[in-house]
């Protein structure tokens, strides 16, 4: 199983992805050293992270291996994310066929529109009727002028969803001239209120949400390793952050000491 997430922001994308494998659903064993999952596309100043199905039979390799080969050829060969997702859409449906397990793409980064640089995500899966994968843009350009924040999630996301509403419930109300209004309630805004405690510290820095974004990952892992349930969650949290002007952070393990900023370790590009 997996669990990847997405969070849009007109100035920044932030991925996300753990990398535990669980092999077959009779059989007992999951990897949590696992599979890489997020994959950053410098050329189009995008990533892509994946859920569902570990390989790709007709082709004989994992699909870690399969995106992998698919973004080395895309660098050369696709100019924007339109045609990166939908030839991918196309490859899927010859390579993976009809009727596969339920699996998917993320596809998240910044377009040209006006003279503007703004973000877009793209989705491609077979959870549908038919079983054949489809590609569409769920957040297209200009969604970000009328909802300023939004997060895409896939995989096993239900412990995710309850510990994100615990600490940090997001209610979304629409103004009179049709732009959406966030309001926060939960832990974390008790915290800052009774407390003066502000988790996260700056929610505008991609450098610090893609640290609380590691952080609830991390939390699910350890929620699950703590459990009676299997691990299905778990491994090393790969983490990706890009902006208008390019890949800024790519990085796929937590820091290894106390006191170490991502600052001193997130690969900087």
């Amino acid at each position: 199983m997996t669990l990847v997430v997405t969070d849009i922001r007109q100035s920044w994308i932030s991925m996300a992805a753990e990398s535990a494998v669980n092999y077959s659903a009779e059989i007992d064993l999951v990897d949590a050293t696992g599979a890489k999952k997020l994959f950053p596309i410098y050329k189009i100043n995008a990533g892509i992270s994946m859920f569902g199905l570990a390989t790709v039979k007709k082709k004989n390799q994992t699909m870690s291996k399969y995106i992998a080969e698919y973004v080395d050829w895309a660098e050369d060969n696709v100019s924007n994310i339109e045609d990166f997702s939908t030839e991918l859409n196309n490859r899927l449906n010859n390579d993976v066929g009809i009727g596969a397990d339920d699996s998917g793409f993320q596809v998240a980064g910044f377009v040209e529109r006006d003279g503007k640089k703004l973000p877009t995500f793209w989705h491609i899966s077979n959870i549908n009727p038919s079983k054949t994968f489809t590609a569409g843009a769920h957040f297209p350009p200009e969604k970000i002028f009328e909802t300023p924040a939004f997060q895409f999630r896939n995989g096993s996301i239900g412990v995710f969803c309850k510990l994100l509403d615990y600490l940090r419930k997001i209610t979304i109300t629409r103004d009179a001239n049709g732009v959406d209004k966030l309001a926060i309630s939960g832990l974390l805004a008790d915290l800052q209120i009774n407390d003066k405690i502000t988790v996260p510290r700056d929610e505008t820095s991609l450098e610090v949400w893609l640290e609380f974004t590691r952080f609830l990952i991390e939390t699910v892992i350890n929620i699950y390793r703590l459990s009676d349930q299997k691990p299905i969650i778990g491994g090393p949290v790969c983490l990706l952050g890009i902006t208008q002007a390019g890949i800024r952070y790519y990085y796929s393990a937590p820091p290894t000491f106390r006191g170490q900023t991502w600052g001193d370790i997130i690969t900087s590009v």
